[in-house]
């Protein structure tokens, strides 16, 4: 006879993995990624997570409109983006960046919401951002007892890792965006990884300039639960 597990065992942070895939073209550039992730705890399925990973490759890798105060190589640059004179940022050029909204724009729901906010003639665009790439989570769903903001960070943070890109401007929903089906633990999470607030229904973290201490504190506090 089986027994069944108890509820401090079901909900060992140690029980879950994540079943990663990632949708990319057969030909051409990988420039747009679709990510879906199935979590499961002791092999039951027990929620899921969708993102668009976005990348901008500048001789054949991902490039960072900083690589100029950094020393990366600045062959493809020149091509890629204006300079503003009056502060000495980088701006991105109009073309690139209407691709670059109309890429996430295509997958509709947040994402537009987020290419209009974040992308948008009327918004910043990319001055403040230290990243050309863009993670953008809409979606994550998990079923008691996992439901909480802190495994849900980790989660975010382990698809951060495996996404592997150095600069990337990750964007989580927050405001009436967080209200969606699927987007609310991800809005909750945005806090315990030190993700910002960077428009109405926006918040994010830029890979570039932050150090992972939201995400180091969230490893250790599911270390603590488990006693480590």
């Amino acid at each position: 006879m089986t027994s069944q597990p108890t509820a401090a065992s079901a909900a060992d942070p140690r029980e879950l993995t994540l079943d990663i895939q990632h949708t990319i073209p057969l030909l051409g550039p990988s420039t747009t990624e679709i990510w879906q992730v199935q979590l499961h705890a002791g092999g039951t399925p027990v929620g899921s997570l969708r993102a668009v990973l976005n990348v901008h490759r500048a001789n054949g890798r991902a490039q960072s409109p900083y690589s100029h105060c950094f020393g990366d190589d600045l062959d493809e640059a020149d091509d890629f983006l204006d300079t503003d004179e009056a502060d000495g940022f980088p701006l991105l050029a109009e073309e690139q960046l209407n691709v670059l909204r109309s890429r996430l724009s295509a997958h509709g729901g947040f994402y537009a919401l987020a290419a209009d906010q974040l992308l948008g003639e009327d918004a910043l665009g990319l001055r403040e951002f230290g990243s050309l790439s863009m993670l953008v989570f809409d979606q994550l769903t998990l079923t008691a007892p996992w439901d909480d903001p802190t495994i849900a960070a980790a989660v975010i943070a382990s698809v951060i890792d495996e996404a592997a890109v150095t600069d990337c401007l990750v964007v989580l929903p927050a405001g009436a965006a967080a209200e969606q089906p699927g987007a609310g633990l991800l809005a909750a999470a945005g806090p315990s990884l030190w993700a910002e607030q960077l428009s109405d229904d926006t918040q994010s973290l830029d890979t570039k300039f932050d150090e992972g201490e939201g995400i180091a504190e969230v490893r250790e506090t599911l270390h603590a639960r488990i006693g480590h």
